[in-house]
């Protein structure tokens, strides 16, 4: 020990007072039993870290006596404490240390448990512990499950490449794991630690080969559930500003305890945490009257307890007033703030006046408010009056009264860089005299004693200055000194210089900024100065010029040095030096900023310097400019060809007098390199090897023999590119654009695309870089003319083409050819094209026969009157625009019938119980009639009779059952085509069955209206009928024998009453319920937006939706969410007015009826000419 050092007891001393104590070198050991000196020690202890995890110690035993070993290990060096035990003979042992732990030192010891004593312990054998490896990764999901008396772990294997795994535990959650309980295979997932607490922790690591992953763990086996919410909680005010908390001890546990407060009906805030063996606490930051509730909650190794029970508590109101704050200062900072500090009050307090006097504490004004808790305040009234005194005091109120004021806290105002005044009569009060550098001198008068006269001066860091004071009168004697820019440090100051009363102080600051000179007379404080004069002056270097300029050959006499000014220069000073880093010569001296060096040679270049001065004192040297007097002048006038020819760049100049040959340069921009072009001994040159389109830019050198100019000034050609040689546009080969293409040119970059509707009047249509565009807003029914022209970043060549074409008018859908059905003729109906003004239907005898025009119409329907009757002819359909046509339709073929088909077939619906009467009208010529029906409406027609008459009943129809009824009118072995159908059904005998409850879709589905019910007793078949209007009758629409039925004949859009019959083969229940029901609108397909040429609509078009009698349209800016309708039309075309500046609008549009709509179309939208459109929009 230091004790026995001190003094001088020697270790056999100490042994002969202590027997039983031997002195051990550090480091040392901490043994539970006494070294005895007849028990030998180990020898020969080694490491082994080889095995993965694990530190394996071997010793050689050298006594005869011993009980067992002590294994002591340390990560210090210097504190070792014991690692494990084995028993006696036992020369091995296996630790345990952490992965990537320090180095471990290792000793051993004999112990002998008869008499308590210790051998000494070996020397001690570093090593360093196995490393955690990245290559393996560590096992997830650790949990830890008591079953019993032993603990099941359970993981999930992550890596791929391990060789085994590792599980280390520990009792509770303090100190490293030290035990390996377990070395498993790779592959392992799960560990049973047999007779294991559920308060000892758990890590599992992979293994790969002698190195292993980070720990998974620590886990318990008992859990986070188990954690127990302290009990027995109480709170209770203590005063107006304290709540007391305690609850009940944390019994065998550790961890710590989470305090959580709510004010009133607020939110819980956690406010402190404290350790587990606490009990109680108390809340010092409360307030008077509100209500505080508290929860506490107890968290131990990574599992957290319920919270405890709440417990509130209310602070009383104070009884009395609080304490006087404590220790007031205030510190002028400037001359418009006083900073003003004070102590805490003791007691609630609910807010802190503070109070100032300018008299010394005769008045006082309160100035401010503050919270509570604030301790500071910041005066900035000012400006203060320099040399004033002023004077503060705070109180402290809560609701039973004010506190007595503090104590006073002064602050007289004389160290404030703003004060500094010289108080002379025309000074402007409270601010320094200004100092110029270089500038004239300042006349000062001592006015007052003890009169301290300050100025201030702007100083750049880097350059040194001098401060003089000039004295007027035999005994003024001035002390002159130099302040920082704060003007409260002082950094230099000076008396009697030179032998004189005056001073004088010469200055370099390292900080550029203002800063402060003080003058004061050296006997102020006797007053016998009051009345002095002195002058005041400041001097510097000169920064030196800028913008040092030397010409390039811009005169054959002379070389022209020019600068900018520097303030307060006088002269400047020219230097000359035929190097960078040669001699300055000087050269000459002007007070002027340009100086003409008209000697040295010619070509030859010069470094040039120019010095600012003042007063015989200069500035340092300039950044140099080198300059050269030229042989001869360079050449002038410079012009490049633009685009004019399409082989070369033409440059031609004015000739130099006295020139024998021109160089020629170029570069491909402004302040590129020159390159070298050729030298030509007149003032033009061709350049053939232009790239066409490219911009080039030209200089020119006149030389004299060997000697040549300075550069020219520049001018910019270029060479010309060719016209495509080939433009084509598209002759209504494409319906929605016209085509453009067009052969490539050479050097072109890009071309522009320009139409016309007279041929004359060019417009540009689009700027493309590959050889096709299209005209995406090109109209119906007009001939374009189009020119394209190929560009480069110079500039554009000729235009080429002047080819037409035009968009083409999408053929007719839908076209249908009447069979039979007419006498007289064959009618061919199709669908409306937008783009037609009108329609040409051709017919042939056969598919690949020759087609012939059989009429033109603007309607949407055709009747060929010079068909032969029962020849059947092939029929096709032309939509037109002006001059221009479609393609051919879909042909549909159709025959003239011998008779007309009959027309007014009527089938009785649900009117008789016993027949389906069907009637229709009487055909001219017909001896007799044919009546065909179906059960479906496009079911095989089935012969029911042959009737001469114009009636017929249908008996053998099954109750509730719709049948579908064809009339065709013959004479002899002659008949008409079939009539239109008419669909009839019959009652039977009426039945008592129940009335289905129905429900009829509402616009979900675009191709039906669906119809269900829950199925009635003994009904085999469902008779459905409907009406648009309650007030007529309805109409049967089809049977079933389903609970579900589409009527797939519903208009789009129209409301319809539906109802449901039940029948059997006997007979019909009665429909009591009637429902509502209709078929969606599709929405418009085949959107498309474009913008105008004049660019200011864009153009929409859609395809028609069936059943739509008016279109709505929306736009969004900002995608659905800010869609907007903007305007209806009731035909499939629209144009917008509006387009949003440089953005990008999106379209949508509906189908609607008077009642109803669809959902939105898919989305176009639009940027100039090209179309892009958005995602598809699925609505559930």
């Amino acid at each position: 020990s230091a004790g026995n050092a001190a003094t001088g007891n020697t270790a056999a001393q100490l042994a002969t007072q202590f027997p039983n104590c031997h002195a051990v070198p550090s480091p040392y050991a901490i043994f539970p039993s006494v070294i005895a000196a007849t028990l030998p020690r180990p020898t020969g202890v080694a490491v082994d870290a080889a095995d993965p995890g694990a530190l394996r110690v071997t010793w050689t035993d050298a006594s005869a006596d011993e009980t067992g070993f002590t294994v002591l290990w340390s990560w210090d060096g210097v504190f070792f404490e014991p690692a494990a035990t084995v028993a006696a003979g036992v020369t091995t042992c296996v630790l345990n240390p952490p992965p990537d732990a320090p180095p471990v030192a290792v000793r051993v010891a004999a112990t002998r448990s008869t008499d308590g004593t210790s051998s000494l312990p070996t020397p001690s054998v570093a090593v360093t512990p196995p490393s955690v490896s990245a290559a393996v990764l560590p096992p997830s999901g650790l949990t830890a499950t008591q079953q019993g008396s032993d603990v099941l772990l359970t993981w999930t294997d992550n890596a791929q490449n391990e060789t085994g795994y590792v599980v280390e535990g520990k009792a509770g959650i303090n100190g490293q794991f030290r035990q390996r309980h377990a070395t498993l295979p790779a592959g392992s997932t799960s560990y049973l630690a047999v007779g294991a607490s559920a308060f000892d922790s758990f890590c599992v690591r992979a293994v790969l080969g002698t190195a292993c992953s980070p720990a998974a763990g620590p886990v318990r086996a008992w859990g986070s559930t188990a954690v127990q919410a302290p009990a027995t909680f109480t709170a209770t005010a203590g005063s107006s500003v304290r709540i007391d908390l305690a609850w009940s001890a944390i019994a065998n546990y550790y961890g710590s305890i989470g305090i959580e407060r709510r004010l009133g009906s607020g939110t819980w805030q956690g406010i402190a945490g404290v350790a587990a063996s606490t009990t109680a606490w108390s809340d010092l930051n409360v307030a008077p009257g509100v209500v505080c509730t508290y929860r506490l909650r107890l968290t131990q190794d990574g599992g957290t307890s319920l919270y405890s029970a709440e417990r509130s508590a209310t602070p009383p109101a104070p009884s009395a007033a609080p304490g006087v704050p404590g220790s007031p200062s205030a510190t002028g900072v400037s001359r418009t703030q006083i900073n003003v500090k004070w102590a805490k009050p003791t007691g609630w307090a609910e807010s802190i006046t503070v109070e100032r006097s300018a008299d010394g504490g005769a008045t006082w004004s309160q100035i401010a408010t503050v919270a509570a808790n604030v301790t500071t305040f910041s005066d900035s009234a000012g400006p203060f009056v320099c040399g004033g005194s002023y004077w503060y005091r705070v109180r402290a109120f809560n609701a039973a009264g004010d506190s007595a004021a503090s104590n006073l806290a002064g602050v007289t105002m004389t160290d404030c860089s703003e004060c500094r005044d010289d108080y002379e009569p025309d000074d402007v009060a409270g601010q320094a005299a200004l100092l110029s550098v270089n500038g004239p001198v300042q006349r000062h008068t001592f006015h007052v004693a003890n009169d301290r006269d300050w100025a201030r001066v702007s100083l750049v860091a880097g350059r040194t200055y001098t401060f003089t004071t000039s004295n007027l009168g035999a005994y003024n004697d001035t002390v002159l000194y130099l302040y920082d820019r704060n003007g409260t440090t002082l950094l230099t100051s000076n008396d009697d210089y030179g032998g004189t009363l005056a001073s004088r102080v010469v200055w370099t600051p390292a900080v550029t900024g203002d800063y402060y000179v003080m003058v004061r007379h050296y006997f102020s404080t006797y007053g016998g100065c009051v009345g002095f004069e002195y002058d005041l002056g400041a001097s510097g270097a000169l920064p030196a010029p800028t913008g040092v300029t030397a010409s390039d050959g811009s005169f054959t006499d002379r070389v022209r040095v020019t600068w900018n000014a520097v303030s307060g220069a006088s002269s400047y000073r020219v230097y000359v030096a035929t190097s960078a880093t040669g001699a300055k010569t000087l050269l000459g001296s002007t007070e002027l900023t340009q100086l003409d060096h008209t000697g040295g040679s010619v070509n030859t270049v010069y470094y040039y310097w120019v010095t600012a001065c003042v007063g015989g004192v200069c500035s340092g040297y300039s950044s140099y400019d080198s300059g050269w007097r030229a042989a001869i002048l360079a050449p002038t006038a410079v012009q490049a060809s633009d685009g004019v020819y399409l082989d070369r760049v033409n440059v031609s100049w004015s000739p130099v007098s006295g020139a024998t040959g021109y160089q020629v340069y170029y570069a491909t921009s402004a302040t590129g390199t020159r390159s070298y072009l050729a030298n030509v001994a007149t003032a033009a040159f061709n350049h053939l090897g232009a790239t066409p389109g490219n911009l080039h830019y030209y200089w020119i050198k006149a030389c004299l023999g060997s000697l040549c100019s300075a550069f020219s000034d520049y001018d910019s050609g270029w060479r010309g590119l060719a016209a495509p040689a080939i433009v084509q546009a598209s002759d209504g080969s494409y319906t929605d654009r016209v085509r453009i293409s067009w052969s490539a040119v050479t050097g072109g970059t890009k071309y522009e695309v320009y139409w016309a509707t007279d041929a004359v009047t060019r417009t540009l249509l689009l700027t493309a870089t590959a050889t096709a565009a299209d005209h995406l807003s090109a109209s119906w029914g007009i001939t374009y003319t189009y020119w394209v022209r190929a560009c480069g970043n110079a500039g554009c060549g000729d235009f080429g083409g002047g080819d037409t074409g035009w968009r083409g008018v999408p053929a007719p859908t839908g076209m249908q050819a009447s069979d039979g059905t007419y006498a007289d003729r064959v009618r061919i109906t199709w669908q409306p094209v937008t783009a037609a003004d009108h329609y040409q239907v051709y017919s042939a005898t056969s598919t690949s026969g020759v087609k012939n025009l059989v009429g033109s119409t603007s309607e949407l329907v055709l009747d060929d009157t010079a068909a032969a009757v029962g020849r059947t002819s092939v029929y096709w359909v032309k939509a037109c625009r002006n001059v221009f046509c479609s393609g051919f339709s879909a042909y549909d073929t159709g025959w003239r019938g011998y008779l007309a088909a009959p027309t007014g077939v009527r089938a009785s619906d649900g009117i008789y119980p016993d027949r389906v009467r069907v009637t229709w009208s009487s055909v001219e010529g017909a001896s007799v009639y044919r009546l065909y029906y179906a059960t479906t409406a496009s079911g095989a027609k089935v012969l029911l009779a042959s009737p001469v008459v114009t009636e017929f009943n249908h008996t053998a129809a099954r109750p509730g059952v719709t049948y579908y009824y064809w009339v065709a009118a013959c004479d002899g072995a002659q008949c008409s085509g079939y009539s239109a159908y008419d669909s009839g059904w019959r009652t039977g005998v009426r039945l008592n069955l129940a009335a289905p409850e129905i429900t009829a879709s509402g616009g979900v589905h675009t191709d039906c209206v669906r119809l269900s019910w829950a199925p009635v007793v003994d009904a085999t078949v469902y008779q459905i009928e409907r009406t648009a209007q309650p007030s007529l009758e309805r109409e049967s629409v089809g049977s079933t024998t389903e609970t579900t039925f589409d009527d797939l004949s519903a208009a789009p859009g129209v409301d319809y009453l539906y109802a449901v019959t039940p029948c059997n083969d006997e007979g019909c229940g009665e429909a009591v319920q009637e429902v509502w029901g209709w078929r969606g609108l599709t929405p418009p397909a085949d959107l498309k937006a474009t913008l105008s040429e004049s660019g200011d609509r864009v153009l929409l078009a859609w395809t028609p939706s069936e059943g739509a009698s008016i279109y709505q349209v929306s736009r969004s800016t900002a995608g659905e969410d800010g869609r907007q309708a903007i305007g209806s039309t009731a035909i499939p075309e629209f144009e917008d007015p509006v387009v949003t500046g440089s953005g990008r609008c999106s379209y949508w549009v509906q189908a609607c009826t008077d009642v109803h709509c669809s959902d939105y179309s898919v989305p176009a939208a639009t940027s100039g000419d090209f179309l892009t459109f958005l995602p598809v929009v699925v609505k559930e």
